[in-house]
């Protein structure tokens, strides 16, 4: 075990020794009360929102796990009922489960954290600009390489068109961070999706199969898994508008999951992960992992100073946030992706943790962070975090039919625009290249145009910008793709996410 883990296991071991002692015994009737109050609240929550089908939440303190369950349904149609095992995607949520496995790889001496990024890759020229003498992979796994690339990223999470050979040709493509050079923090996929490159190198395995082998299987944790295609009983992507919950034609593939962001679990397998997290390695009498292990993931060490609702982001270890939540110690890593919010975290002073999974991403992005926070309020003062949060959930409930009214009067007025293109749609139809990003696909459909990059696609909205269309490829975030016209008046280029793209 190398140095930091002893020093964490000596801490782990005091720490345990703290909580275990009887003054923090908790009555039976006080998780019975609690674990009613819950059930009530988020049954009151569902009512109040309806565009939200469903959740699966999970609440553990002092080792015993007080709900892991599914509430409301998987479907918007409501014809599938949630419940303890339906998977649920963790999206960005993932970091924690990466960090820990390459962790476990540390310790074994199956990779290195201070190797730095040239000597893992020998054969690349990297940009100009890129440190790779001075990039390891702990950089990388605390969003201080200093690296950017945004082709990488929506390859592993969006279109999915990629091989390893692929991956090896982008990585070089991979350029100094404008924002922050090395050692400082700029949340980003990129440093775990090069990550996994690495991790895939040193052990012959895939990315995936390392997390089952080092993460899952250990904690008994059998319907959690990194390939989509895996997943039993999956709750499917909704995003709401007025009308409701709607689902979402982009969903998830094994091609789409990624070390950044490509895990699905469910209420009953997330007891155990909070479980082990608050518990440095233990699941009951079971020694999991390494004494220590799991603490030095916990282990802060970069700075952050962000302030996300009632938590504060101070600093950034492996795969988790460390901050606070109403003035106490906090570990958190959140996930969001079109159609999904995952919400987990722990209060390790109150021995507590929570995981709320949500498969709808508008008013769900709000409220998996009020069902945590009742969770954790609670224990402080029942009758208040009844009150305060029932009156947030009013609230929201309130906002989110106001904005989803408010956005589909402004899609109904941009569907009612003429449009600025001067040509018949089949004019503009055909497959436009970009190096990084792949083939972008324009296809005529009488006098509709669809517009397609890998796993992405999506019907064409009027822009009043000339030669322009508007296109919503990421569900809620529309971008204006501009056609570009040679001397002769032929359509030669696209520009779109700020690249141009080559007929």
């Amino acid at each position: 075990m190398n140095s930091r883990l002893k020093a964490m296991a000596l801490v782990s071991a005091w720490t345990a020794t703290m909580w275990w002692s009887p003054t923090h015994a908790v009555p039976a009737d006080r998780h019975d009360d609690f674990e009613s109050e819950l059930r009530a609240f988020v049954a009151d929550t569902l009512t109040q929102l309806p565009m939200v089908p469903g959740f699966a939440v999970t609440v553990v303190k002092d080792d015993r796990v007080l709900v892991a369950d599914g509430f409301g349904f998987l479907d918007a149609a409501k014809t599938r009922a949630s419940h303890p095992d339906a998977a649920y995607y963790v999206a960005s949520s993932t970091k924690s489960f990466t960090a820990l496995a390459a962790s476990r790889l540390e310790d074994q001496g199956r990779l290195a954290w201070n190797k730095p990024l040239s000597a893992w890759f020998p054969d690349t020229t990297f940009a100009a600009g890129v440190a790779a003498k001075d990039i390891t992979l702990q950089h990388l796994l605390t969003h201080t390489s200093g690296l950017t690339n945004d082709a990488l990223t929506v390859r592993l999470a969006y279109t999915g068109e990629h091989d390893p050979a692929l991956l090896r040709r982008l990585l070089a493509q991979s350029a100094p961070n404008p924002e922050a050079p090395i050692g400082r923090f700029d949340y980003d996929n990129v440093g775990y999706n090069i990550a996994t490159i690495m991790m895939e190198d040193a052990t012959g395995s895939a990315w995936q199969d390392l997390l089952g082998e080092l993460v899952f299987e250990p904690l008994g944790m059998h319907r959690t898994t990194a390939y989509w295609s895996k997943g039993h009983d999956l709750a499917p992507p909704h995003m709401a508008n007025s009308r409701g919950a709607q689902a979402l034609a982009m969903g998830k593939t094994d091609a789409t999951m990624h070390s950044a962001g490509g895990v699905v679990s469910t209420a009953r397998d997330m007891g155990a992960w909070l479980r082990v997290q608050l518990n440095d390695g233990r699941l009951g009498e079971r020694r999991i992992f390494p004494a220590g292990l799991v603490a030095a993931t916990h282990e802060s060490r970069v700075e952050v100073g962000q302030q996300f609702g009632d938590y504060s982001r101070d600093g950034y270890g492996l795969g988790w946030y460390v901050g606070q939540y109403r003035g106490q110690p906090m570990l958190h890593h959140f996930g969001s992706f079109p159609g999904y919010r995952a919400h987990v975290s722990l209060l390790p002073e109150q021995h507590m943790g929570v995981s709320v999974l949500v498969n709808e991403s508008t008013a769900g992005f709000l409220v998996a962070d009020i069902v945590a926070n009742f969770a954790y309020d609670w224990w402080r003062d029942a009758a208040d975090a009844n009150t305060r949060h029932r009156a947030k959930v009013r609230a929201l409930a309130a906002m989110a039919v106001k904005k989803l009214a408010e956005e589909d009067a402004k899609r109904d007025e941009r569907l009612k625009q003429p449009g600025s293109l001067s040509q018949s749609p089949r004019h503009y139809a055909g497959t436009y290249h970009h190096a990084g990003y792949g083939d972008l696909v324009v296809s005529a459909r009488g006098r509709a145009i669809d517009v397609r990059l890998g796993q992405l696609h999506a019907r064409a909205e009027p822009h009043d910008t000339p030669e322009s269309i508007r296109v919503e490829l990421i569900p809620g975030q529309g971008e204006v793709l501009t056609f570009q016209r040679a001397p002769s008046g032929d359509v030669v280029r696209v520009r779109f996410w700020d690249s141009d793209f080559t007929r």
